[in-house]
């Protein structure tokens, strides 16, 4: 499912992505809701964005996690969104979900996969436990973890 608008706004939306990530939160809400204006609210991506800095930026987190699962259902071809509701669930210290939509959105081949991409090495990739078949949580993994690692 290709949405008009994110085509039509792809220019826009690139300048938004710049604004978070250089850390200019206020402007890119106050650009993310321009647009979201323009497209009468009918952008998942713009909505994403919306979703991600009122959790982010406003600290709420639930409600920007709504929207944020509202726009991935609306486009769930879209990696953007995927990303913007990994951020919110690692806003909210839930790294095992946020990995999990950075998952499924690495399955869609679109040119906005490397922003998920990048997205993701930047909060960092896990090692596999010792031993794999026993929880990561497990005291004999985080024994071993840690003997590996050279840390007492």
């Amino acid at each position: 499912m290709t949405d008009l608008t994110i085509v039509q706004n792809s220019a826009q939306i690139k300048h938004g992505i710049e604004l978070v990530e250089s850390g200019r939160l206020d402007e890119a809400a106050k650009h993310f809701n321009a647009l979201s204006n323009a497209a009468q609210g009918l952008n998942p991506v713009v909505s994403s964005f919306l979703g991600m800095l009122k959790a982010v930026r406003d600290n709420q987190l639930f409600q920007g996690l709504e929207i944020c699962k509202k726009a991935v259902s609306q486009d769930a071809d879209e990696p953007l969104c995927y990303m913007n509701l990994a951020k919110v669930y690692m806003a909210m210290n839930d790294r095992y979900h946020a990995v999990q939509m950075i998952q499924r959105g690495l399955k869609r081949h679109t040119p906005t996969r490397d922003i998920l991409y990048k997205y993701y090495q930047s909060i960092g990739i896990r090692k596999k436990p010792p031993i794999g078949f026993l929880n990561r949580d497990n005291p004999v993994n985080k024994m071993l973890g840690k003997l590996k690692a050279g840390k007492k």
